[in-house]
């Protein structure tokens, strides 16, 4: 965790810390000087000079208790992650024809829409969300608004259509970011995100338009992470749909790439409590941005210690303060 300081001008200070310790060395080399040319042969190989280091341990104590009131005067500072709540999410929802299988209650689709409903509820009230739906290619339902009567709304008309493309939704997804940022999306640099990110649901594999990770690269250029949810099985199954049926298959090994290579996270949800569930963990781990943490009471506090420290040492070992 890297720090950086507010005040680095007073960095200058320390040239009074050296003349100090130039200072604390000058005195003990005529010390010592002293003391060689008076001193007798006995007393100058005495055994209690192995313990000399006593005598300048509270001196270096003291010496480091002023270096980091010093430092602690220059406002050390950390940056770490914190929530954002003036961010933007745009929720992705597969509407293929296979969203009508009812092995979640009362189908997969409204399942889908009920998590995703509660998740916007649960969201921060000044952060945006848009709607996107896709299924042989993609629209975008919901412009990110913090409107949430209207983002419930576009969740409520989604219904199934034909066709997945994961790779359209994608695009839509982020081009609706874009316009939410008023085009500005700038692009970061790995480990550094834009405050804005895309959560994709989808229970198959991409069948039309470009493939998903063709995409993918967009994203990660402008910090952007999408958090992948996978509905199903990544084994080919039948699901019924009405009096027909059709066969299924979760792409969990793209899903979980598109997680790693934006730094996001895969989850799969096999029924509509593990869905809500997922929903529950993404609301905490969203949008964060970085934010400058004041470490200062941690070098006065450790600059008190070794003060108080050097003092007691001196006082028991000298009988006298450093």
């Amino acid at each position: 965790m890297p720090i950086s300081f507010e005040l680095p001008q007073l960095a200058a200070l320390f040239v009074l810390w050296l003349v100090v310790v130039a200072g604390y060395a000058i005195v003990q080399r005529r010390r010592h000087q002293f003391a060689l040319r008076y001193a007798s042969v006995s007393l100058a190989h005495s055994p209690r000079r192995g313990r000399a280091w006593r005598r300048h341990l509270p001196a270096f104590l003291f010496l480091a208790s002023l270096a980091l009131l010093l430092a602690g005067l220059m406002k050390p500072t950390v940056w770490t992650r914190e929530p954002s709540d003036e961010a933007m999410v745009i929720v992705a929802l597969d509407v293929s024809a296979s969203m009508w299988a009812t092995d979640l209650y009362p189908n997969r689709m409204e399942a889908a829409k009920a998590a995703a409903q509660l998740f916007v509820q649960t969201l921060p009230e000044k952060m945006r969300i848009g709607v996107v739906s896709f299924s042989e290619t993609s629209y975008l339902n919901q412009v990110p608004t913090t409107n949430r009567d209207d983002i419930q709304k576009a969740l409520a008309k989604l219904q199934p259509r034909s066709g997945t493309a994961i790779g359209n939704g994608l695009l839509t997804s982020l081009d609706a970011l874009y316009g939410g940022m008023g085009g500005e999306l700038p692009l970061t640099s790995r480990g550094e995100y834009a405050p804005a990110v895309i959560v994709l649901l989808t229970d198959g594999e991409n069948t039309d338009g470009p493939p998903p990770l063709e995409i993918v690269p967009q994203a990660v250029e402008h910090g952007v992470r999408v958090y992948t949810i996978g509905v199903g099985t990544p084994n080919a199954t039948t699901v019924q749909v009405g009096s027909a049926m059709l066969r299924a298959r979760l792409d969990e090994e793209t899903l979980k790439e598109i997680a790693r290579v934006t730094d996001a996270k895969y989850y799969n949800a096999s029924n509509e409590q593990d869905l809500r569930a997922v929903y529950e963990k993404l609301t905490t781990q969203l949008v964060t941005r970085l934010q400058p943490q004041d470490i200062s009471f941690l070098f006065t506090a450790a600059a008190f210690f070794f003060g108080v420290l050097a003092m007691m040492l001196s006082v028991v070992w000298s009988n006298r303060l450093p």
